[in-house]
């Protein structure tokens, strides 16, 4: 209420209308913008669920059905010699 006033004094009645009919439109388009960000969201939501498979358990414990031992598909084996790939040298030579 006190804004309306203080925008009342300061526009005054001649420029009030046009700029109620201004703001009006920022609403407007503000509540589209949301509007279209909203759909857009749920449906990458909605295609993201139906493309990616359900994730795996990732306690201690192996899922239901995997042989104890069988190695993970979320971490590669480590490779004694991955650090030659990389130019990368033994602690203490040059």
């Amino acid at each position: 209420l006190v804004v309306l006033t203080i925008v009342l004094l300061v526009l005054g009645p001649e420029r009030l209308p046009g700029f109620v009919s201004s703001v009006g439109r920022m609403i407007g388009r503000a509540r589209s913008l949301a509007t279209g960000l909203r759909m857009q969201m749920e449906r990458e939501l909605k295609q993201d669920a139906v493309t990616t498979p359900p994730a795996e358990p990732t306690g201690a414990e192996p899922a239901a059905g995997t042989p104890v031992g069988t190695p993970s598909r979320e971490s590669p084996p480590t490779r004694p010699d991955a650090g030659a790939k990389t130019g990368a040298k033994p602690d203490g030579q040059e």
